[in-house]
Formats: C-alpha cells, structure tokens, sequence
C-alpha cells in the first residue's frame, strides 16, 4: 500500500546521509549564528539546503546532494542576500559562480567534511 505523505521529503537518500552525518556535530557555540535546512529541488538534484546567517545581514547558503548525472555528491555555495529566502533558497538563487566551482565528491564522508568546513569558515570556529 502507496503511503499517504513522502516523510523524506523526495529528497535523496545521499543528501540524507550527509545530513546525518552533520546531525552529530554541535552547533555553532555563539548565540549570533543561526543554520536553518531547507529542502532544495533542482530537477534530479535532490538535496538540502542549509543558510548560515547571522543576524540576517549575512548569509551563506550551502547545497548539496547527489548530481544528475551521476553517483556524486555535488556541494555548492554562494553568498545570499538578507531578505532573498523567505522560503528557502530556489534554483533561481544559484549564481553562475557557484555552479562553475561546484565541488563533487565520491563519499558521503567527504562531502559532509566539504559541508562541515565551509560552515566553520563562515562562524570562525570548529564544530
């Protein structure tokens, strides 16, 4: 029997396991910094969304799941402006820039360290 409601959000099961794999470490120790994760839907590109802002003058957004094309895991990132995403970053948000440095990765561990490192460059401490 079909299920009512998708409780995964359609999102793929290699953006979960990164996800997971972030779940275990703490959050940022200083109030000022806020993650927020959001669902990100780019065709097959299934994946997550997370925006490290603080005080929402300043935001990343970080995206990651697994390609089209592939069996990789893309990891995007790009600055957003405050205001930009009520609800959630959109494919219409991606810069240029940041689909042309897209990073792949072959693991989930190596993607959820990509992930990891770009939120603790942001906050300025490890996590």
């Amino acid at each position: 029997m079909a299920q009512l409601v998708d409780l995964q959000l359609n999102i793929s099961a290699a953006a979960r396991a990164v996800l997971h794999r972030l779940s275990e470490r703490d959050a940022p120790s200083s109030a000022f910094w806020r993650i927020t994760t959001w669902a990100w839907y780019n065709c097959r590109e299934r994946g997550v969304a997370l925006t490290v802002e603080r005080y929402r003058v300043s935001r990343l957004v970080i995206v990651f799941g697994e390609c089209r094309n592939s069996d990789e895991i893309f990891v995007d990132s790009w600055e957003g402006l405050p205001g930009d995403y009520s609800n959630g970053p959109k494919v219409e948000h991606l810069t240029d820039e940041a689909y042309e440095s897209r990073r792949m990765f072959p693991s989930v561990d190596k993607a959820a360290e990509c992930v990891r490192k770009l939120i603790e460059k942001r906050v300025g401490q490890k996590l």
